[in-house]
């Protein structure tokens, strides 16, 4: 039984070390991914050259949407263009090359609102990834005092011999 309880306290120390370790670089993980995919978002708004809510001065300059904020923008102004235009799509008429148009405009604002949708999920990952570094480290922390408190010790589980001898 000395051995059973040498390997317990030994072994369990090690590995709640390495379960930490393991969550800080699955913390990592989702770090980086987060961060590559807005990183992507924002690349292929840029790509897009989309103007639109940006002021004019700025749009002159060259400025086009790339962020979450400014694509809630650009969002807000398609919808209301489109809403003043044509109304909703029963008030357009078929035949008439109106609905071509509607359709574009909401093709783009759905664009805009799945870039904002990602931008959105990607934090989620992001600060989930933070969150899971904390606690590997809170983790790794208990692990490293376990070992440090009973290096070359061999402490039975709760103070009491294991299997208990009552």
């Amino acid at each position: 039984m000395e051995r059973l309880n040498r390997y317990l306290t030994t072994y369990l120390r090690v590995m709640v070390l390495l379960l930490g370790l393991v969550v800080i670089a699955a913390g990592i993980v989702f770090a980086v991914e987060a961060t590559s995919v807005r990183a992507e978002i924002t690349g292929e708004l840029r790509t897009e050259q989309i103007a639109l809510g940006i002021d004019e001065a700025l749009a002159a300059n060259g400025k086009v949407v790339d962020g979450v904020t400014e694509a809630k923008l650009a969002f807000e102004t398609i919808r209301e263009h489109r809403y003043d235009n044509w109304g909703t799509y029963d008030d357009t008429e078929r035949g008439s090359p109106e609905p071509d148009s509607y359709i574009q405009a909401l093709a783009l604002e759905n664009s805009l609102n799945l870039a904002r949708a990602g931008y959105g999920v990607a934090d989620l990952a992001l600060y989930s990834g933070i969150a899971m570094i904390v606690m590997g480290v809170a983790i790794s922390g208990t692990g490293v005092a376990l070992i440090g408190l009973t290096r070359g010790k061999s402490y039975a589980p709760l103070g009491r011999a294991f299997p208990p001898t009552d």
